[in-house]
């Protein structure tokens, strides 16, 4: 099968990248009927994003009517596995959530539990609205991978399985900066998605020059690359 590219800056630093809990991933999970371009293992891919998409690309709160006092609230927890492959904490990216969350129009509240996940509570529209900003921002990603790092990547329908292609200029520190963008925002979408908080994952493989260098599941396999991998 054949993936499209991607773009990455070089890097000089040899780097390890390890998963954390054994988790058998989210497959099953229901999302939007699309009709693929192409596919991964027998899943389809997502295709262009039509006219619609491209024009709220940001998923910027402006977009959207307030939601805020809107539904039934619920829980959502995104757990310390996703923010590892950050390699930050769940209060770190707290922050971050509290500023974007103007008037309250994602999340009616956010916190940290005592096991350093992010507890998101919203009411049934302000997670779909939610939902659709992550689905841009994953979009945005893998444009953002091809142009700048000239990394090629295609996911899978319900997001379980990612293969990435290295360009002639992709690098280790543009690798780094794709893969925990893409994998961060993948398993947020998951969980938005109906994923129990222990079972996000998918199943990713990287190949250079005709050759797989990585075929992995991703939060639980642990795995090291090296500069020597990327060419460098």
């Amino acid at each position: 099968m054949e993936l499209k590219k991607n773009v990455i800056r070089k890097g000089a630093a040899i780097f390890i990248l390890a998963g954390v809990l054994a988790i058998s991933g989210c497959s099953g999970v229901p999302v939007p009927n699309q009709e693929g371009e192409g596919t991964i293992h027998g899943q389809e891919l997502q295709p262009e994003m039509d006219e619609k998409d491209k024009n709220n690309r940001s998923g910027s709160i402006e977009n959207y009517p307030d939601t805020s006092g809107e539904g039934e609230e619920q829980e959502y927890i995104l757990p310390g596995t996703i923010w590892a492959i950050a390699g930050m904490s769940a209060e770190e990216q707290l922050q971050s959530y509290k500023e974007e969350n103007t008037d309250n129009n994602y999340f009616k509240n956010i916190e940290v539990n005592d096991e350093d996940a992010l507890v998101l509570t919203m009411t049934e529209k302000q997670k779909e609205l939610y939902k659709d900003k992550v689905k841009l921002i994953i979009n945005e990603n893998i444009e953002e991978a091809e142009k700048k790092e000239d990394i090629w990547i295609e996911i899978s329908e319900n997001y379980d399985e990612a293969g990435m292609v290295l360009g002639e200029k992709a690098g280790s520190a543009g690798f780094q900066v794709a893969y925990v963008k893409l994998a961060t925002q993948v398993g947020i979408y998951q969980i938005l998605n109906g994923c129990d908080p222990e079972d996000w994952g998918f199943h990713l493989t990287m190949e250079r020059d005709g050759k797989i260098i990585l075929d992995v599941d991703v939060p639980d396999d642990r795995w090291v690359l090296t500069n020597e991998d990327f060419g460098e």
